[in-house]
């Protein structure tokens, strides 16, 4: 490991010059006002109101967890499974069935949806969102369509960061450590007047992990990798800039402006693996760069304390190039019927890149009707294009939506609380579908509220569902002498996969019993869950052809097929006792049932498993969706800080094996890391200078998160911080 400070000498001479103190945060003023949150139902409401499960992420757990970036906070939620496919891109499920795309989760920040709809979900890669910048995130567990629509299938991430004026000043820090990890950042914010604005600049570079290369294993292959001749190209440069401007109009209005973008370049592939004959199929290292550019505008005016006007213009744009080169051996087209050839490096490539582009407007207004009723509703219309600059999708594709929502809480006396609500919407040649969702809260007391809703939620298919025309071209002319044949440069080699643009969207009914519960004068705070979850309409890319059939038909076409059941109970718990002292404990139980992407064998095509039985079909081979899903997830954060601004967290995490989807690997071994990390804070004029060690998986043991490829050791880290307000 080699540690990389360079450029801090100025903070260092601060530490070695200030004098101790304690940092204040939120702990320090703890009182009895009720936790309160606004991503379940877009109402401000007390949790024990909340018709669904949230957990919250404040900054204090933000500062103690061992995460850093953003998706690994994740990990401090019941249920959710972090993956890491390389270096750079990582993946967060809520009870499995996911891919590297994460197209069942609708992720926020301030308000603005970041999924993208080309592959569908969210490009966690390519966020200009810091780490330091977030003040809370509030995650609902379970789909919450009835709020936020198609797409908000599974769970809901929603992220909040500090508004400019939040201890306006500088803040520069660094992390450095293992991987050649280098991250500086630089946050400088000030108020003038009425206004008041927040600038975010970051750089990172990488390494990557530690690799070697293997062949795709099922449940019963062997751990330990076959080759580490060949180490994955991985390395990670980026750059962000973040400014954020709010602002109080002299009519009372509320302005606030976002605009950021992120230039990100990182490596793929295999180093030197095209140069080896032995291998199976390979790709040739090379960069990915992705530039990302958002602008996000909100105006909110209260016209009284009983009515509440918001309007909110959004703007999303993904640029990713990503042309691929690689090389089929021998074996590979012997399997295929095709013979012998002369096969050479970079004899073949693929384009998957794409430019996404998303346009949102969105009129909402809450209003409180009376002590006991409070709603909200409002309308909103979306604009989504995908252009595929390779073979990707046939064309440039688009989609419009509108839609129209509304939410009633109705607190029918103190021991029920009454909502009900539903979000109806319009998909461009898809069609309307209406996302309801019915809940009762029952409070036998202030500190004890039991739950139970019913829901309904879609996913609507990407547009690489319905329009994907994949296929991987010549680089090279290319000879087979066993058959004759010469395929020249430009020839189509393969077609990958085929869209399917008659789709209809993926389903879910949820059923949910809930409790919260308060001890200790609320020191201590009981979450639990248990829930059924059925999907219906499961849209999964299915084999059609293979072999030689699959140079001039599709190997893969997206259907409707697919269907499961997820039973999972889950037990959330927070412990405060003072302001020094934090525990976070979460365990999640979840079993499913169910198949997807099944086709007949023994004919050719290979059709799905669905309608009338083909004459020469001999079985159906399903995939069972019971490895999908990790039955026990669990994990403990836990904080102390002593007097002298020394303070010392523990995080643990664990989940069972379990088969990732896409670009993942099932995962033979249980993922368990125990992570500690010691920070330590002064203060020199009111000024804060903080470091910190992190140490993660302190017990050296080699795990697997998403990627068997990754291999993870000990990890450890330096932070240093300086904030001068």
């Amino acid at each position: 490991m080699r540690w990389r400070l360079a450029g801090i000498p100025t903070i260092l001479a601060l530490i070695c010059t200030g004098s101790q103190a304690e940092e204040l945060t939120e702990f320090d003023f703890l009182d009895d006002r009720p936790i309160v949150v606004s991503s379940a139902t877009r109402l401000t409401q007390e949790l024990q109101d909340v018709p669904a499960s949230v957990t919250v992420i404040d900054r204090n757990m933000i500062e103690a967890s061992s995460a850093i970036n953003l998706i690994e906070l994740l990990r401090l939620v019941p249920g959710f499974q972090i993956g890491s496919i390389d270096g750079t891109e990582s993946t967060a499920t809520y009870h499995g069935l996911s891919t590297q795309h994460n197209k069942r989760l609708q992720i926020l920040v301030n308000g603005r949806s970041i999924y993208q709809s080309t592959y569908g979900g969210a490009l966690w890669y390519s966020l200009p969102v810091s780490i330091e910048e977030i003040e809370r995130i509030e995650v609902l567990r379970g789909p919450n369509a009835a709020s936020f629509g198609a797409n908000a299938f599974s769970a809901v991430v929603n992220i909040t960061t500090f508004r400019s004026d939040h201890k306006p000043g500088l803040k520069i820090g660094h992390l450095g450590g293992e991987r050649d990890m280098d991250r500086n950042y630089f946050i400088f914010s000030r108020t003038v007047g009425n206004s008041s604005f927040r600038i975010n600049a970051e750089t990172e570079s990488n390494t990557g992990y530690a690799h070697a290369y293997r062949n795709s294993h099922t449940a019963d292959d062997p751990v330990l990798p076959v080759n580490t001749d060949y180490p994955l190209y991985d390395d990670h440069f980026h750059r962000q800039m973040n400014l954020r401007i709010d602002h109080m109009s002299d009519s009372g209005s509320n302005h606030l402006f976002e605009f950021g973008f992120k230039d990100l370049k990182y490596g793929n592939g295999y180093i030197d693996s095209l140069n080896d004959e032995t291998l199976f199929d390979s790709v040739a290292a090379f960069d990915k760069k992705v530039d990302t550019y958002f602008l996000n505008y909100l105006w909110e005016k209260t016209e009284s304390l009983l009515l509440t006007n918001r309007l909110r213009i959004s703007y999303n744009f993904i640029d990713q190039d990503e042309p691929w080169f690689g090389s089929v051996k021998e074996d590979k087209l012997e399997s295929d019927g095709f013979g012998s050839h002369d096969a050479f490096p970079d004899s073949y490539y693929r384009d998957t890149s794409f430019q996404d582009r998303r346009f949102n407007i969105e009129f909402q207004q809450n209003r409180i009707l009376s002590p006991s009723l409070q709603s909200v509703w409002g309308i909103g219309a979306r604009y989504d294009e995908s252009n595929s600059i390779g073979p990707l999708l046939e064309d440039s594709h688009s989609r419009y939506s509108i839609n129209a929502f509304g939410h009633v809480e109705w607190k029918q006396n103190d021991l029920l609380t009454w909502n009900a609500g539903g979000f109806l919407e319009n998909h461009e040649d898809i069609g309307t579908f209406f996302s309801p969702r019915v809940a009762l809260n029952l409070k036998p007391s202030k500190e004890h509220a039991f739950r139970a809703n019913i829901s309904k939620a879609y996913r609507m298919p990407s547009l690489e569902a319905e329009y994907a025309d994949m296929y991987t071209i010549v680089a090279y002319p290319v000879t087979f002498p066993d058959l004759p044949l010469t395929l020249p440069a430009g020839f189509p080699f393969d077609w990958w996969s085929q869209g399917n643009d008659q789709l209809d969207p993926e389903s879910m009914t949820s059923f949910e019993l809930g409790y919260r519960g308060l001890f200790f004068d609320k020191k201590l705070d009981i979450d639990i869950r248990l829930a059924r979850e059925k999907i219906q309409d499961i849209i999964e890319a299915t084999q059609t052809y293979s072999g030689a059939d699959a140079w001039d038909k599709p190997r893969f076409r997206w259907f409707n097929y697919g269907e499961a059941e997820i039973d999972s109970v889950e037990l959330q718990l927070n412990y405060r006792p003072d302001a020094n002292n934090l525990l976070r404990l979460h365990a999640s139980y979840a079993n499913t049932d169910g198949f997807k992407g099944g086709r007949y064998t023994d004919i050719e095509p290979f059709a799905p498993c669905r309608g009338d039985t083909p004459l020469n079909a001999i079985s159906c081979q399903n995939e069972q969706l019971d490895l999908d899903t990790p039955l026990l997830t669990t994990g403990f954060l836990f904080w102390h800080r002593f007097d002298n601004g020394l303070s010392v967290s523990s995080q643990y995490s664990y989940h069972d094996a379990y088969l990732t989807g896409g670009d993942g690997d099932y995962l033979n071994t249980p993922f368990e890391t125990l992570d500690i990390k010691i920070s330590k804070t002064w203060s020199i004029n009111n000024n804060d200078i903080r470091a910190s060690l992190i140490v993660r998986n302190i017990a050296d043991e080699y795990y697997e998160d998403f990627e068997n490829d990754n291999l993870v050791d000990r990890e450890a880290y330096f932070q240093l911080e300086a904030a001068l307000y």
